[in-house]
């Protein structure tokens, strides 16, 4: 005999489990210039427009983007990779994930924050490696007071 799904399982019962909303270019570009304020630091501005292309054009989750690390989104050579691939601890599940970044304008905008990142010396490593940026540091590091980003290791 086999027995019924539980409601949770069975859409037709009745029960749809809540799903996030899309948005629509034209609605992300609005997003996008609402974050571009003018008497906010540009590094903010920079570091928010970016993750928010990250997760609009590879659909990344929030845990994704907050793990991220350079090593994942850089060749060694400094070239952002067309793929990139999220380790386990960094994702949802157990599981590493694959993602494409490859929109046009997410590319330019995550080579723009690296060279700022760069430009005012925020994580580097190696200047051979990487783009000098330290390859185990995050991608979107936590910004503090306008000026102090945390240091490896810091939770």
């Amino acid at each position: 005999m086999v027995r019924p799904l539980p409601k949770t399982l069975d859409p037709v019962g009745g029960f749809r489990p809540k799903q996030a909303g899309v948005i629509s270019p034209r609605e992300f570009r609005t997003l996008l210039m609402r974050i571009d304020i003018r008497d906010k630091d540009p590094v903010l501005v920079a570091r928010d427009t970016t993750m928010l292309w990250c997760c609009y054009a590879s659909a990344f989750r929030a845990v994704e983007i907050a793990g991220w690390l350079v090593r994942e989104a850089l060749y060694p050579d400094g070239s952002l990779c067309p793929m990139t691939r999220i380790r386990a601890s960094a994702t949802k599940g157990s599981n590493p994930t694959v993602a494409p970044v490859v929109v046009k304008d997410q590319r330019a905008a995550l080579n723009s924050w690296f060279d700022m990142r760069v430009q005012k010396g925020i994580m580097l490593g190696s200047p051979k490696e990487y783009r000098g940026l330290h390859p185990d540091s995050p991608v979107f590091p936590r910004y503090y007071a306008g000026r102090v980003f945390e240091s490896l290791g810091s939770a």
